[in-house]
């Protein structure tokens, strides 16, 4: 039997993963994969793809590209998506906001630095031509933070993804307003 350990975030778009491993598909192929969820995202996988704590991990590209650059080690197998996901660009649902254009020199949050939530504001600053070097990012940890950072008037704007946030704002709590493209790809640690 092979071990794997593989990361990613919980989100709607690994529930094949999930389905594949409540039926134990991969043991038929003499592979033992264990699930790790990364609730903090795309920063997190990284370090456990450094570390070589997870030896597979479906991370934001632009976030493992970055990682790369700083020595992580690891190898990109296949890319993901075909078509790019969409990042929602979100503020509260009471918000005087009504375009992008407004959310310049906003304060972010971001999940931590190097996140998805972080690279993704700044390629949203970059898309806007707004100047990344002035962007105010409030460090909230996750998808909980960001909506309670937005409620309680810490920060004016979060970008997360599209779907994820769909029942966020079903109730009324965010008000979303563009999207950002993104892609994920497949990346293993190598050492």
């Amino acid at each position: 039997m092979v071990d794997f350990t593989i990361g990613e975030v919980p989100e709607h778009f690994n529930y094949p993963w999930y389905l594949t491993l409540k039926t134990k598909k991969y043991q038929k192929h003499v592979i033992n994969l264990r699930w790790i969820d990364y609730p903090g995202g795309t920063g997190d996988m990284c370090k456990s793809l450094r570390t070589g704590k997870t030896d597979i991990a479906v991370v934001l590209t632009e976030g493992i590209i970055k990682d790369i650059i700083e020595e992580n080690p690891s190898k990109n197998n296949s890319n993901i998506c075909q078509y790019s996901l969409k990042r929602g660009i979100h503020v509260s649902a009471t918000s005087i906001f009504t375009k992008i254009s407004e959310l310049k020199d906003k304060r972010i949050a971001i999940s931590k630095f190097d996140s998805g939530s972080h690279l993704m504001a700044i390629v949203n600053a970059y898309n806007q031509g707004w100047n990344i070097n002035t962007l105010k990012f409030i460090l909230v940890k996750n998808l909980e933070g960001g909506i309670n950072a937005i409620q309680n008037n810490e920060a004016d704007y979060f970008l997360w993804e599209h779907f994820t946030t769909k029942p966020i704002i079903e109730k009324n709590v965010f008000r979303r307003f563009g999207n950002c493209p993104f892609s994920m790809a497949l990346f293993c640690h190598c050492s």
